[in-house]
């Protein structure tokens, strides 16, 4: 019993599932998907919208800082009065997808 308190790895290791066993537990995810769709279409369908909206936010995020980037160098390159409300604008827009990401 002092082994067993002293090498806790090995308890772990003997319960822990095959990864052959956790591929077969995938043939239950149609059966799951169905249950949650007669619940609640509504709902599935808004979280599936969702996560596609917030699996596209990392993009924008760089997007939009490519967009910072170049108006930047566009403003360094003129000569004289700079309007700057183009920028802040974007920054602007960057703080609120960030934000949004964070949601």
């Amino acid at each position: 019993m002092a082994r067993e308190l002293l090498n806790p790895k090995k308890d772990i290791n003997e319960k822990s599932i095959a990864l052959k066993d956790r591929f077969k537990a995938l043939k239950n995810l149609p059966k799951l998907f169905k249950l949650i769709w007669n619940v609640s279409p509504v709902m599935v369908t808004g979280n599936l919208l969702l996560r596609l909206v917030r699996s596209f936010l990392p993009l924008i995020t760089l997007y939009v800082a490519k967009l910072i980037i170049d108006e930047i160098i566009r403003l360094v390159k003129i000569d004289g009065a700079r309007d700057m409300s183009h920028l802040w604008l974007l920054i602007g827009l960057e703080f609120g997808v960030a934000i949004l990401s964070d949601v």
